[in-house]
């Protein structure tokens, strides 16, 4: 009798089981199961993609405002504003290249002015991630600091061997 009685619980165990599992790779939730969320469940939050395209118009138009008039504060918060992801901790910075000397080949000329620009987009990082704490830091042309890593996630060229480049990069990564 015993045996049978385990026999018993070992079927049921091994039908409850077999029942979950269909219904986690089906999708099915029961009652009990959908207003709770065991300790083993991961939500997945997956951002919306970015429209570089035009986030690189807004940030180039308010860089460009920015040093046209380098002490407008309201112009700094704008670009904080624009360039700073607090939520995902991720500063977009655009860069641009001045015109390059012309003796140049034209790949060495391309190639120098898209380091500049990406050298100018890790300064407006700088600047983003410093104005982002105080947006009256008045020492425009003379901020200091260290990167590692960042990713350029869209390249423009422009007439004269000019370039612009936007740049995306944590904000742990500036120090």
């Amino acid at each position: 009798m015993r045996k049978l009685a385990l026999l018993f619980l070992l079927l049921l165990a091994v039908t409850f089981c077999q029942k979950k599992k269909e219904n986690m790779e089906s999708g099915a939730v029961n009652q009990q199961e959908q207003g709770q969320l065991s300790d083993s469940t991961t939500l997945t939050i997956k951002p919306t993609p970015i429209n570089y395209d035009s986030m690189f118009v807004v940030l180039t138009q308010i860089v460009q405002s920015i040093r046209e008039n380098p002490n407008d504060v309201q112009l700094r918060r704008n670009l904080v504003n624009a360039g700073y992801d607090t939520t995902w901790e991720t500063i977009m910075a655009v860069g641009m290249s001045e015109p390059l000397d012309s003796s140049k080949t034209d790949a060495i000329a391309t190639r120098m002015a898209e380091q500049a620009a990406k050298a100018d987009a890790y300064r407006w990082c700088a600047y983003i991630k410093r104005w982002a704490k105080n947006p009256d830091f008045n020492n425009f042309g003379q901020i200091q600091a260290n990167f590692s890593g960042g990713r350029i996630v869209k390249t423009e060229r422009l007439p004269e061997n000019r370039v612009a480049v936007m740049l995306e990069l944590k904000s742990d990564l500036i120090q």
